[in-house]
């Protein structure tokens, strides 16, 4: 073994090996890099989940032809990493691209953050799916049921067009383009790269992603402008790799 790596859904410092805080564990300035050195006695290293797909995806997926590109990834919650040049893009505090705290709705849920109406609060597996039970005690219309609404049972449901499915997984792609769009015109990326369970009904999905980014990005820079799904696994280590590898 030559390295350990472990990526985190957090505010953390790569360099220095600290995470700040997480969103659902109470930590406070940890030193895990420091930590995993003194105990396994070899070469670690830490970073933040959707930043380290970003890179596995330009390294292994559908940015390897762009130098410039947008990683977007739903699960727990919604973030984003920036590849510029073909490196990730960090500032001298380390963390950007928190897309997943953009306030959509001032009127909306309460977020762990402590704001209302962030992206997370619509656009995270955990919201879809409360929105989805809300929506079914209210007798919607739907095949799914109040029992089993899951993130899975969701996609497979719009897949066979039910309106439910349907209309949840729209109302995702629509705020999730708007926080995209606004990257966009900030980094003018040769490729949007979205990733997560909810992808797997990207026929629903995209279509409402590019309509919000065609309204609200610079025709400039929407035009011809690929929007597409990720090519690597949704519960894969290889954002974990993908630092080892940048080492190397």
């Amino acid at each position: 073994m030559i390295a350990i790596s472990v990526i985190l859904p957090s505010l953390v410092n790569p360099q220095a090996g600290i995470v700040h805080c997480m969103p659902h564990i109470k930590v406070h300035n940890w030193q895990l890099l420091r930590n995993l050195k003194e105990h396994f006695k070899i070469t670690c290293f830490i970073g933040h989940d959707i930043r380290s797909f970003a890179l596995a995806e330009h390294y292994f997926g559908a940015t390897q032809n762009c130098a410039d590109s947008i990683f977007v990834r739903i699960h727990h919650g919604a973030g984003a990493g920036v590849v510029m040049g073909g490196e990730i893009l960090l500032d001298n505090r380390y963390n950007l691209g928190e897309i997943g705290h953009i306030q959509i709705d001032p009127l909306g849920e309460r977020c762990h953050c402590g704001n209302f109406g962030c992206l997370e609060t619509v656009a995270a597996n955990s919201a879809i799916e409360n929105r989805i039970r809300q929506q079914l005690e209210q007798n919607y219309p739907s095949q799914l049921k109040s029992n089993n609404c899951s993130i899975k049972a969701i996609y497979q449901a719009a897949n066979k067009n039910d309106p439910l499915a349907i209309e949840a997984i729209k109302h995702v792609g629509h705020h999730l383009g708007k926080a995209i769009a606004i990257i966009i015109n900030l980094f003018n990326p040769q490729k949007v790269v979205i990733a997560g369970e909810i992808t797997a009904a990207e026929k629903v999905l995209l279509p409402a992603v590019q309509n919000c980014i065609k309204t609200q990005a610079l025709k400039d820079f929407h035009n011809d402008l690929p929007i597409v799904t990720s090519q690597l696994a949704h519960n894969s280590a290889i954002g974990a790799f993908a630092l080892t590898k940048r080492a190397m």
